[in-house]
Order: C-alpha cells, then structure tokens, then sequence
C-alpha cells in the first residue's frame, strides 16, 4: 500500500526550488558512500512490472497523471544523472566511479521520493563469492523485484568481467550498481543498491580477490504520487519529459558485451 506524506504547499514549493538549485548536500536520509568509494564502477539498472505510462503524454501530464509516473521516475533519474554527470553509458568506469556519490545524494534527496528502507551490511571473505552477492541481492528485492538467482549470478560476472578486462590495472576497488526501479500496484519503488569488492589479477590474468570485506548497501525509495501530481507543472517546466528507456539508456555502463542486465532474464 502507497504511503502518502502530507504535503504543504509552500514548505513543498520552497524545497523543490531548493532541491532544483542544488542545495541538497548533507540531507540525504541515507549514509552516502565516500567519493572515493571505489577505483571503478559499472552500473546495469533496469525496470520491471507494467509501465502504464503514454509515451505521447506531455511533460505536464507525465507527472499529474499517476498513470505515467513510470515514465516521470524515469524522466526524475535521468535528470539527476545529467544534473550530476553520472551518465556511465557516456563515461569510464574510472568517471562513473567519481560521480557515483553525487548522483546517489541528488536521487535520495528529491522531495518527491521518502526512503522506506535501508541497510547496511558487510562480511569478509577471501574469495568471489557471487553466489552469496546475487542471494543478498535477491532478499533485498524480495515482494517487489522478480529475479532468479542464477540471472543475479549471470549478470554480476559479467559486470566483474567488465571490470577485469581493462588492461591499465592489476588491481581494483569496484563498485557495482544493479539498482532497479519497479511498478508495484501503481506505486513507483526506487532500489539504491550497490556492492563494493576490492580484485586483483594473478600472474596469469586469472581474476582473485585479496583477504577484504565485502560491502553492500541496500535502501528502497518510494515515488510520492501526490508530490508529482501537486507540482506537476513545476516539475515539467524543470524536468522535461523523459522516460524509464532514457535512464537506463543513460544508466547503462558502456555496451561491453560482459555487461549483462538480468532485465531481460527476469521470469
């Protein structure tokens, strides 16, 4: 069931003008990562459950018709990546990296969206273990996101893959971001997901992992469908129009054929 979070019109005005100048850092509702979480970072969101939304639907009805509020989460994300310079289809993984933090802030402070969960975890291992990745993955989307496990797996190689393949290193502090967004019953869930591991290569290229600690980090937004209806206007004349398509497109870490979105595997 939606959450809706009474809203007073001026308080709601001031703090999207506030939020669309940039005066958002140090309120996320979350703890961010350090800018220098990671060396690289690739990143394979996706959507899942029914977009209802018209893709002739004006910027102004994308946000005051629930309806195409898929559509208005994705034109949101996508504003944020550019507003950020976090747009990993564009950059290195070296750059995704650096703007990752800024994006996360931009995304969690947007007035229109309340943090409904987060957590945080960490384990030490000294091994890839992606098994246990994609089954923290997969609690962390349980009665909301679809995913089979071995897709997790499949798609969590292929972005490590992605990494280990750069020839300029040896060794890596990689960040990995699988952060969905899905259609649950008409209301939009936003994922903030992210999993930390340092590799190495051995002598003969074979990818390892050094003694370290995993860490992962899990949080799970919700879309204010009141907050886009009530400023919709505001919030086209801002935004735009845009779609979910826009930010995976934009979101999606450079067509190395590794990179694998379990989007398209999910059953």
């Amino acid at each position: 069931m939606e959450r809706q979070t009474p809203i007073d019109i001026e308080k709601g005005h001031q703090a999207l003008d506030e939020w669309l100048k940039g005066r958002h850092r140090g309120k996320a509702p979350i703890k961010l990562p350090d800018a220098s979480i990671a060396d690289k970072s690739v990143a394979a969101p996706f959507a899942q459950g029914k977009n209802t939304s018209d893709p002739n639907a004006s910027a102004y009805d994308m946000f005051h018709d629930p309806k195409n509020h898929p559509d208005a989460v994705g034109a949101i994300l996508t504003y944020c990546g550019t507003k950020m310079g976090y747009t990993p289809a564009s950059l290195s993984q070296a750059e995704a990296a650096e703007k990752f933090t800024d994006y996360i802030e931009y995304v969690t402070t947007f007035p229109g969206f309340f943090l409904e969960h987060t957590s945080d975890e960490g384990f030490e291992l000294t091994e890839v273990n992606v098994q246990l990745i994609a089954s923290r993955l997969k609690d962390a989307y349980d009665g909301y996101v679809s995913v089979d496990v071995n897709h997790l797996i499949d798609s969590i190689e292929g972005l490590i893959q992605a990494v280990m393949s750069e020839k300029q290193q040896s060794a890596y502090k990689s960040l990995f971001d699988q952060s969905p967004v899905a259609n649950v019953d008409g209301t939009m869930h936003i994922f903030i997901n992210w999993v930390v591991l340092n590799m190495s290569k051995t002598q003969d290229g074979k990818t390892t992992v050094i003694t370290q600690n995993y860490k992962m980090k899990f949080a799970r937004l919700i879309c204010n469908r009141t907050y886009l209806v009530t400023y919709a206007q505001k919030l086209a004349d801002a935004i735009g129009d845009g779609s979910l398509d826009d930010w995976i497109n934009q979101g999606t870490s450079n067509q190395n054929p590794a990179i694998k979105s379990c989007v398209n595997k999910i059953q």
